[in-house]
């Protein structure tokens, strides 16, 4: 059951990304008195633009709208079939897998902190010398 929901999701998401190549927006040029094409909604000319361009945004819109629509649904129709076709067993060892990068990245960390922690014993220690040099010098100055 869970096999034969995968391969139908599987088509369904295919079919969904095929419906959003193949849908198109109308075009973004308004058509002029000229071409005899364009409407007329009111008695004045710029008006008739004006609701022209706001009909048509309205039109693009919504054409860009349900292409993104499409292309949502089908991946996640995708991601939720192909969850359907893995099995158990393919489940436990990424889980296998996510848990060893897991302890890799600790070892990683756990070395990074130590060689910091090193790296800032050594520079104190190096500076102690340059510390009694500096009250040395500070001394002299006072008592000169």
């Amino acid at each position: 059951m869970k096999k034969a929901a995968g391969i139908v999701g599987i088509i369904l998401s295919v079919v969904f990304l095929v419906m959003g190549f193949i849908s198109n927006a109308p075009d973004k040029y308004i058509k002029s008195y000229g071409d005899n094409k364009m409407y007329e909604y009111v008695g004045g000319d710029a008006y008739n633009y004006i609701i022209e361009a706001a009909l048509r945004g309205g039109e693009i819109s919504s054409a860009k709208t349900s292409r993104a629509i499409y292309f949502g649904a089908a991946g996640i129709l995708l991601v939720i079939s192909l969850s359907f076709l893995t099995t158990d067993e393919d489940k436990e060892r990424i889980s296998n897998q996510l848990s060893n990068i897991m302890d890799e990245v600790k070892d990683i960390q756990k070395a990074l902190h130590q060689d910091h922690e090193s790296s800032v014993s050594q520079q104190q220690e190096q500076t102690e010398p340059l510390k009694s040099i500096a009250e040395q010098d500070e001394r002299s100055d006072s008592s000169n």
